[in-house]
């Protein structure tokens, strides 16, 4: 083994294979309700949990988190006692001091800088920036100023699809290019689902979920106005719509604005967030699902109705047709026409050809997971610091 006093690198020459010190941040692990950011970072963290060839430690902000700690939060999945316990225990200040390099990966927002030998951060969407209409001014403004310093000071950004890539080296072309990795997300549900939910034998009414936080972006406008002129529709198929408020108009006024009042809980249901057993329950079940999101950094929903082999219809825009590839439904979302037209074929295929668009579903579904995330992130920081290391090796040998 060859070792580099001062910089910090271990390098066994033999296999190339280099041993860092690796550190997670896990702030949005205390959020409630864990949807698209938090999930990325709450499986990135399971992974991490599982890594043996160097150590790893957790911190929110500058603290550090007791390893048993973070592995509860993951098995529980709830970040509410979580960022509590955050908020009161005097956890100790994380340390990048040790006998090797220090790799920090900020799982979203980047909460120090100059911390550790070697950053990275995930970047999940710039939809502040492309479409700032669907954010409030406060959100535009904090991630517009911040975003610049933070990329600057990464070695490392980790893009969860091409077009977030794109994105970022279109408003930011002063970044280097070669920084910039795409890591896609992946899918998971617990064995015990299936085998809970055939117990179960769901065999209630046909119904079409529509999954879509309650926020301008994700556009539940497109469904209002399809049942308003399809009004036989509920007749045939409950909607139901699984998200969270997010911000702007709460449901209940969207359901006033297209006189869908009398709808409410008869052919409109809006249980609000629900679990993931609850929400695979509800897609393995579903006639077809709808994502009518106008932007998305991945995409994360599409591909886990997809890996449960169901038909999906949602928008062809941002990075959606980067996961999804030709196994969902696409319409224009700013066509009018476009999205019942979608809906007819989609619906007429459900009943004329259901296992080939399972078949279809699935095989799309089956590129994507949570260890190839990983893998893609691992293999790229070990290269870097691999590579650091024999540029410094080079630099040396020609003193």
């Amino acid at each position: 083994m060859d070792r580099y006093p001062g910089y910090g690198f271990e390098l066994f020459l033999g296999d190339q294979r280099m041993i860092a010190s690796l550190a997670l941040e896990i702030g949005p692990l205390q959020e409630l309700a864990y949807t698209g950011v938090s999930k990325v970072v709450g499986h990135l963290t399971a992974e991490l949990l599982a890594e043996t060839d160097f150590p790893v430690r957790f911190f929110v902000e500058r603290k550090e988190v007791p390893r048993s700690m973070v592995e509860e939060v993951v098995t529980m999945s709830d970040g509410k006692e979580f960022g509590w316990m955050v908020r009161h225990s005097a956890f100790p200040p994380i340390s990048a001091l040790s006998g090797s390099p220090s790799v920090g990966i900020f799982g979203a927002v980047k909460t120090a800088h100059f911390v550790f030998d070697y950053e990275a951060q995930i970047i999940h969407d710039l939809s502040y920036l492309m479409v700032p209409q669907f954010h409030t001014i406060d959100t535009v403004r904090h991630h517009g100023e911040t975003l610049l310093r933070d990329i600057s000071s990464n070695h490392l950004n980790i893009c969860v699809s091409e077009a977030t890539r794109a994105d970022l080296e279109r408003y930011f072309p002063e970044a280097p290019r070669h920084k910039n990795l795409v890591a896609r997300p992946g899918w998971f549900w617990p064995d015990r689902f299936a085998a809970l939910d055939h117990r179960w034998g769901y065999n209630g009414e046909s119904f079409i979920v529509v999954l879509a936080t309650i926020e301008p972006r994700k556009n539940i406008d497109v469904v209002l106005n399809y049942i308003v002129s399809n009004p036989s529709i509920t007749n045939r198929y409950k909607f139901v719509f699984l998200g969270k408020h997010g911000w702007g108009s709460p449901a209940i006024e969207k359901v006033r604005q297209y006189s869908l009042t009398e709808q409410l809980d008869k052919g409109l249901l809006f249980p609000g967030f629900v679990g993931e057993f609850t929400k695979y329950v509800m897609l393995a079940n579903a006639t077809l699902v709808i994502y009518p999101s106008l932007f998305e950094g991945f995409g994360l929903p599409v591909l886990e109705a997809l890996s449960l082999g169901k038909a999906v219809v949602t928008t062809d825009s941002s990075s959606i047709p980067e996961v999804a590839g030709d196994a969902v439904y696409y319409f224009d979302p700013f066509d009018p026409v476009s999205f019942g037209v979608v809906m007819a074929k989609a619906l007429y295929d459900v009943a004329k050809i259901p296992e080939q668009i399972a078949a279809r579903a699935r095989q799309q579904a089956d590129k994507f997971s949570w260890r190839r995330f990983y893998s893609v992130i691992k293999q790229r920081i070990v290269q870097d610091l691999s590579d650091a290391t024999l540029e410094l090796d080079l630099a040396r040998s020609a003193q």
